[in-house]
């Protein structure tokens, strides 16, 4: 009889020392080795599982797909989509790990759970927590895109057999003014000091990104209703330049925030008709650099002593070693979208809120971030809950 056997149907024979199951699948005969069975009827067992998984639309073709490949696929699909160009840098970053993984050049459908946490754990002397998170969620889009090409039926990385390793390095705590040093932050600009002031006043008043705030032009302004939309950012190319890009760091960046009654008189002089805010006089973007510098300038001012750090390194031609201080390492833009984080978290601000403020693309994000700040405040919301039970009489 000639033409295609239909989908399941199939019979099993004895090779040498293991059996050989033979079934069709999308009108192609398919053959399985069949080991570690005692005789035939365990091993038609085997290849009847195999045709009723086809039966019930479950069953999943081999494939040697592995991961390195699918990566190569999810980055260039990155590529075509609003993400910025450090954003994409930064994924190809996280990429090249993950493809140094003895895992990587694998069949996607062969990896097991072992293997995965082994090629973790190696991580943890290298990276940080907030690092390894980076490796850890990108793993698992490469697994989620297995899972919907119908590679593997599981995401392993979500399972409980996989488990984030913890980074032997020790946490890096968040660089925030504390609740003094911000008063005398905020007392220093109220000197007025000069053209940069404004965007001082913008960062440490909403956590915008630095690139966000120098991006952003007058109809982005609403002070009717006390709100700021943020939708593009300045970012650098590969080769260093200046740029603006008309999205922001993520998608989540995209986002409308409310502004305090202060940062409404701060804008309320200028005229929120057309252009940009920001400007050099030749008309071109003020670079981040100037900003950082002015914002370490203005906190000298106000007497606020960066963290002196002491490291030593070899000299040249020479058997000894120099201790070299560097006084203002610790003081940089990013403090003020730190330190504005912090006041959010001080007066109790949900994390999901404050994620939406911020523009992280995932709440864990913020939890990471602000992890050691969230920490501070768990004794204290505890005693909310207790308070609340003894005012309900509960306890």
């Amino acid at each position: 009889m000639g033409g295609r056997r239909a989908n399941g149907q199939g019979t099993v024979y004895k090779e040498k020392n293991h059996y050989v199951g033979q079934y069709w699948y999308e009108g192609k005969r398919k053959i399985v080795r069949i080991r570690n069975v005692k005789n035939k009827a365990e091993a038609y067992k085997v290849l009847n599982q195999i045709t009723a998984d086809i039966y019930k639309g479950t069953y999943i073709d081999k494939s040697s797909e592995t991961i390195k490949g699918i990566l190569e696929d999810l980055l260039e699909a990155r590529s075509k989509t609003d993400l910025s160009e450090s954003t994409l840098l930064s994924n190809q970053y996280t990429a090249k790990i993950i493809c140094n993984m003895r895992i990587a050049d694998m069949p996607i459908q062969k990896i097991i759970d072992k293997q995965i946490n082994e090629c973790l754990y190696k991580l943890t002397s290298k990276y940080s927590d907030s690092y390894i998170e980076k490796i850890f969620m990108q793993l698992s889009n490469v697994f989620d895109i297995a899972v919907e090409r119908e590679l593997i039926r599981r995401n392993l990385l979500k399972t409980k057999l996989v488990i984030k390793p913890k980074s032997e390095k020790e946490s890096k705590k968040v660089e925030a003014l504390t609740l003094e040093n911000h008063k005398k932050f905020m007392r220093e600009l109220a000197k007025g000091y000069d053209k940069y002031t404004d965007i001082l006043y913008i960062l440490i008043e909403t956590g915008m990104r630095v690139g966000e705030v120098l991006a952003l032009d007058r109809q982005s302004i609403d002070l009717a209703n006390k709100t700021i939309r943020i939708d593009k950012t300045l970012t650098k190319d590969k080769n260093g330049k200046v740029k603006l890009v008309h999205k922001t760091k993520t998608s989540a960046g995209m986002r409308t925030i409310p502004i305090s009654d202060l940062l409404v008189k701060v804008l309320s002089k200028y005229n929120l008709k057309l252009g940009y805010l920001f400007l050099k006089p030749d008309g071109s973007f003020i670079n981040q650099s100037t900003i950082n510098s002015h914002v370490k300038k203005v906190c000298k001012n106000a007497g606020i002593a960066p963290t002196v750090y002491t490291f030593t390194r070899n000299v040249p031609n020479k058997n000894k070693k120099k201790v070299i201080n560097l006084n203002t390492s610790n003081i940089h833009t990013h403090m003020l979208r730190h330190s504005y984080a912090t006041r959010c978290i001080e007066a109790g601000i949900k994390p999901v809120v404050l994620q939406k403020l911020l523009g992280h693309s995932d709440v864990r994000i913020t939890l990471n971030t602000y992890t050691s700040v969230f920490d501070q405040f768990q004794e204290s919301e505890f005693d909310k809950v207790s308070n609340y039970l003894a005012k309900m009489n509960i306890h």
